[in-house]
């Protein structure tokens, strides 16, 4: 399962706390690439090596350099995309990305894992619902 809330990368009001991981990021370029034309993923994919460092699960990420590129090569593809869709509920779940010659490093905040949370006749764990162990967690609409 994924780390902190189990439906997060589905959800469309997710937000930091929901528990973004390595596993996610992965998920996020191999859907994009798929949906790229093959010109487009062609110029595109060289840019980041190997991304099954990726499989582990994890709030840190490393995207190495793909061979004759640069860490700022992969940090250029990652501000595209996030131009791109700057309102996915991915981009929220990151706390800091640094920069070096090799590549970018993405750290995630914590995820939280919310608990099973009385609402109305029904239970709920949703992070968004009072009482879920989350005090940061943004009011419901």
């Amino acid at each position: 399962p994924p780390l902190g809330c189990s439906f997060h990368p589905r959800c469309p009001v997710a937000f930091d706390r929901c528990g973004w991981e390595t596993r996610d990021l992965r998920t996020m370029l191999e859907n994009r690439w798929t949906e790229l034309g093959e010109k487009a993923y062609d110029d595109e994919r060289p840019v980041i090596g190997d991304l099954d460092v990726l499989d582990v699960p994890g709030h840190t990420a490393r995207l190495a350099a793909g061979s004759g590129r640069s860490g700022a090569d992969v940090a250029e593809l990652l501000d595209r995309i996030r131009s791109e869709s700057p309102d996915d509920p991915f981009w929220k779940g990151i706390l800091d990305r640094s920069v070096d010659d090799a590549g970018v490093t993405i750290t995630f905040h914590d995820g939280v894992d919310p608990i099973l949370t009385p609402a109305d006749r029904a239970e709920v764990a949703c992070l968004l619902y009072p009482g879920s162990d989350a005090p940061t967690a943004p009011a419901v609409r």
